[in-house]
Parts: C-alpha cells; structure tokens; sequence
C-alpha cells in the first residue's frame, strides 16, 4: 500500500475522525472505507442520451441586455436580487 499525504480542513478532519471513532475505525481506515463507498456508488451505467446536462434543450427567449453574455456574472447577480 502506498503512504499518501492529504490536507484536510481542521473542522473536517475533526468531524472525520469523530466519526470514525462512533464507527469503531481510525481515521486511516474511515477514510479508505469513505473513498471505497464513494468509487463503489458511482453510477457510470448512464449514457449520453440520458444525461440532464446533454437533454436540456430549454432555451430562454427572454429579453436580456445585450452584453449579458460578457457581464453574465455582475447582470445575473442583479436579477437574482431583483427578482
């Protein structure tokens, strides 16, 4: 097994390691179990014709101000709060 260094957040580090302990782990084995769950529960079943983000075809038909696209950041904040 090879030795691997990460940096954690020293909340999450806490929250990890509290958790491990209520588990009955290490902190070491909590999070090799964390990372084998989380490669075990992808889903990589779905296809291109099945993706949210290849099917959306919405389009907005709306007007907009015609530099949305380059100010997209600061105009779409401004709607937001505008509602």
């Amino acid at each position: 097994m090879e030795n691997t260094a990460i940096m954690l957040p020293d909340k999450l580090e806490e929250e990890a390691f509290e958790k491990a302990v209520s588990m009955g782990m290490t902190l070491e084995q909590f999070v090799l179990h964390a990372v084998r769950q989380t490669l075990n529960s992808r889903n990589d079943s779905i296809t291109d014709d099945e993706d949210p983000f290849w099917t959306d075809d919405a389009v907005f038909e709306g007007r907009v101000p015609e530099d949305y696209s380059a100010e997209h950041d600061t105009l779409g904040n401004k709607y937001m709060e505008t509602g």
